[in-house]
C-alpha cells in the first residue's frame, strides 16, 4: 500500500512511498501508469519529498535510512543513517541538506 505521495514544484513528477519497500517516480508529462524509475529501501518507505529545484528526491523508511535520489536518473546519490525512526523528510531552503 502507498504510505505517502509528493509532487515536484513544476508539477511534472510525482513520487510515491510504499509499504512494499519501494518508491516510484512518475513523469506526469508522458501520462503513463509505468514509473520512470523505482528505488528500494530495506524496509517500508515512509515518506518522500522533492527538492525545490526538482532535481533531487529524498526518501525515508523503516530501515532508519534517508536516501537522496537523482530525479532524472534514479541513481541514489546519498545515504544517511539514523539511530531512530524516520517518519518525515524535507530539504533545507538552500538545498544543501
Amino acid at each position: 500500500s502507498v504510505l505517502n505521495v509528493a509532487g515536484d514544484a513544476s508539477a511534472r513528477y510525482i513520487a510515491s512511498a510504499s509499504a512494499d519497500r519501494s518508491l516510484a517516480v512518475f513523469d506526469l508529462e508522458h501520462q503513463t501508469d509505468k514509473p520512470l524509475w523505482r528505488g528500494v529501501h530495506m524496509a517500508y518507505v515512509q515518506a518522500v519529498e522533492f527538492s525545490r529545484s526538482g532535481t533531487c528526491l529524498a526518501s525515508v523508511g523503516g530501515d532508519r535510512v534517508c536516501r537522496v535520489w537523482s530525479v532524472s536518473t534514479g541513481e541514489c546519490t546519498g545515504i544517511f543513517k539514523a539511530s531512530g525512526a524516520l517518519t518525515k523528510v524535507s530539504f533545507s531552503p538552500c538545498e544543501t541538506f
